[in-house]
């Protein structure tokens, strides 16, 4: 992941009035972190503001005047950096799509759980299934034998094309009362190991409420999936760039009227 940090007063004090640059006094908590993100084989990029307004945004002033201060003094205090880009911009306030919530250098935690080869894969299964039950069906419709497989066995097939280049960890969410009645959790902890299951006493309004559940084991940067569980598909999901940067998620659709189906808005 490319890391951008600002400089003053988030790596190093905020430079007192009289006083050089070249004394201002690390945040050594912010060198441990950083010096930490940097053996996790993240990409550090720190920009900085210095003399941007002293120098009327003149870069070439701007470089001769602070680069090789503040390259000196990253080099002293043992700060690891990929690149470092002098004229930002002197804003009073800076806002950004893709900025964190920063609130001290104690909760920086996401940052250093990502894992660019891990995938969480969010499969909720936690439905009434009504049509399965009025067509006779006594088992969750998960469990219903396909050609010698269980559908949730198929679905969870659908991703075998992953399993070389990347660490997935499937999360199923269904309900307590099928987990107790058809031992589905011991089921699918024996066929996936390393899976997380999660129970709930009652059917959601639906799959958006029911992977919203799952929310402990979601909430941080690695690549999500959310895939039915009466799904199988022999399409390669790479071809929808699962390791693209600059898009947040993407939403296969179809067009349908049938209401058995979810739906989304589009532009």
């Amino acid at each position: 992941m490319k890391i951008v940090l600002d400089l003053d007063g988030t790596i190093c004090s905020l430079r007192k009035e009289g006083q050089d640059y070249a004394d201002v006094v690390p945040n050594f908590q912010a060198v441990e972190k950083i010096q930490k993100l940097k053996e996790q084989g993240h990409y550090i990029i720190i920009q900085t503001a210095r003399h941007m307004e002293t120098c009327a945004g003149n870069l070439g002033k701007v470089n001769a005047k602070i680069a090789k201060k503040t390259l000196d003094w990253l080099e002293k205090h043992h700060i690891p950096y990929d690149e470092i880009f002098f004229g930002k911009p002197n804003g009073d306030v800076y806002l950004d799509d893709n900025a964190m919530q920063f609130v001290g250098w104690n909760d920086i935690h996401e940052i250093e759980n990502y894992d660019e080869k891990k995938i969480n894969i969010v499969i909720p299964m936690a439905g009434a299934g009504s049509r399965f039950v009025k067509a006779g069906f006594e088992l969750p419709k998960p469990l219903i034998d396909v050609k010698g497989k269980t559908m949730v066995e198929w679905a969870v097939s659908s991703f075998d094309f992953l399993k070389e280049s990347f660490e997935i960890r499937y999360i199923f969410v269904a309900l307590n009362e099928h987990l107790e009645k058809y031992d589905l959790e011991q089921f699918l902890k024996e066929k996936y190991p390393n899976c997380e299951v999660i129970g709930l006493d009652s059917i959601t309004r639906g799959q958006a409420e029911t992977v919203y559940k799952a929310k402990k084991f979601i909430d941080n940067y690695n690549k999500l999936i959310i895939y039915n569980a009466d799904t199988y598909s022999t399409y390669d999901i790479q071809d929808f760039r699962i390791s693209a940067k600059n898009i947040d998620g993407i939403i296969p659709c179809f067009e349908s009227n049938d209401d058995r189906y979810s739906f989304t808005r589009t532009d």
